[in-house]
């Protein structure tokens, strides 16, 4: 008994501890074994113990159950223990006795909730897919700041229909055995029907009979800012921030392309400067605002016009 990886204690009747292991009295002590009275101490945690398994209570009832229970020892250390209870037969010589069987499931509770708590802080939510019927399901946290209702849905509804193809390639490379986890940037669709840049990862976590994969999980994390900051500066550097069109610095860069080309396949173009006469005049008598539209409204009259194979650009100024 005492090289077993749980805690087993004997009591009596009176629920009072009769013996234990070194595992058990590791468990109900916690800290509390390097001071104190320890006799004292594993009491008070196996009393806690009795009580929320309500061994009382059911000494009537099944001859054994399990259930999971929080305890605190002397210290106030919090403990978790699976927990299971069986009621040993009556002899002619003996007592009926109880033996209280525990694991202890601190850690694995600790580094849950530190995950749950990563997940519920950060922009990070987990999930986990089977790919049998398309069933994603995703954490109470995720779903909450996506405003979905609901935390299962599929693959379909929530990848946006351009990034779908990417997620089926990295996956596809996971299910040919090529790799055992994946990870790449897609959009996700949001309650409301809008689209949330994520970064996805995952790894395989269940195969079938035949070796094929059935099971994945993973997490998702938010990128939407950044990928709209990143958008904007790469906006800021090649487009006019009033019209939206092309400005000089990409005007000038595919000029110089079309040259290159047309002198290699012996080709000609053509380079349209347009200007708008007496431009100053609506600023002065309309104010800028009323410029600014003016110069908006052209663009876009122009570029209606255009192949896509052309270019619009402003080239700066008015």
């Amino acid at each position: 008994l005492e090289n077993l990886p749980m805690g087993l204690v004997l009591l009596d009747l009176q629920h009072q501890i009769r013996d234990l292991n070194t595992e058990a009295k590791r468990i109900l002590l916690g800290n509390d074994g390097f001071e104190g009275n320890e006799s004292e101490s594993m009491a008070h945690a196996m009393a806690q113990v009795v009580e929320l398994l309500g061994i009382a209570d059911r000494e009537r009832g099944e001859p054994s159950f399990r259930k999971p229970i929080a305890i605190r020892t002397r210290s106030n250390e919090p403990r978790w223990l699976d927990a299971r209870v069986a009621r040993l037969p009556h002899t002619d010589t003996e007592e009926a006795r109880l033996i209280v069987a525990f694991s202890d499931q601190t850690e694995q509770i600790r580094a849950g909730r530190y995950v749950e708590l990563a997940a519920e802080t950060a922009d990070v939510g987990y999930w986990t897919w089977n790919l049998t019927d398309d069933t994603l399901d995703l954490s109470d946290g995720w779903c909450e700041r996506m405003g979905l209702s609901g935390n299962r849905h599929t693959t379909v509804d929530m990848v946006h229909p351009d990034d779908q193809l990417a997620c089926k390639g990295a996956i596809a490379d996971v299910l040919r055995g090529r790799h055992t986890s994946f990870k790449f940037e897609e959009r996700l669709r949001r309650g409301d029907g809008s689209w949330c840049w994520v970064l996805c990862g995952g790894t395989v976590t269940g195969r079938d009979a035949q070796g094929r994969v059935t099971h994945m999980a993973g997490i998702h994390l938010d990128i939407n800012e950044e990928k709209q900051a990143k958008e904007a500066l790469r906006r800021a550097a090649t487009s006019d921030p009033l019209t939206e069109l092309p400005n000089r610095l990409v005007m000038l860069d595919r000029l110089n392309r079309a040259l290159s080309l047309a002198r290699r396949q012996g080709q000609y173009g053509a380079v349209l400067y347009l200007d708008l006469d007496h431009f100053k005049r609506i600023n002065d008598t309309y104010g800028h605002g009323a410029g600014d539209r003016v110069l908006q409204v052209v663009s876009q009259r122009l570029q209606a016009q255009l192949r896509d194979a052309d270019t619009l650009a402003r080239m700066g100024g008015d």
